[in-house]
């Protein structure tokens, strides 16, 4: 019996802010945020997106992934457990 992770997927806002803009506004010399952490932009989240919101639009890319991955081998063998507390 195997065990572990089958499929991951992930959703990035699509709203973003360059990382110079966020050191300048905050006083932070540039380098130390692109070159000391190696960042380039940081994502932000719109006014209408939560964590929820975010987990869905992740969720809802799997299962199309998923689908297309199922339909192109002709295989179905996954299913859905939905559990509520």
């Amino acid at each position: 019996m195997k065990i572990g992770i089958d499929a991951i997927d992930y959703y990035v806002p699509p709203i973003a802010l360059k990382i110079k803009d966020l050191a300048e506004a905050r006083n932070i010399p540039p380098a130390k945020l692109e070159k000391g952490l190696g960042l380039k932009t940081m994502a932000l989240v719109d006014t209408d997106e939560d964590v929820a919101s975010m987990a869905a639009n992740a969720l809802l890319n799997l299962i199309i992934d998923l689908s297309y991955i199922i339909l192109k081998h002709k295989k179905v063998f996954f299913a859905f457990h939905f559990r509520f507390l």
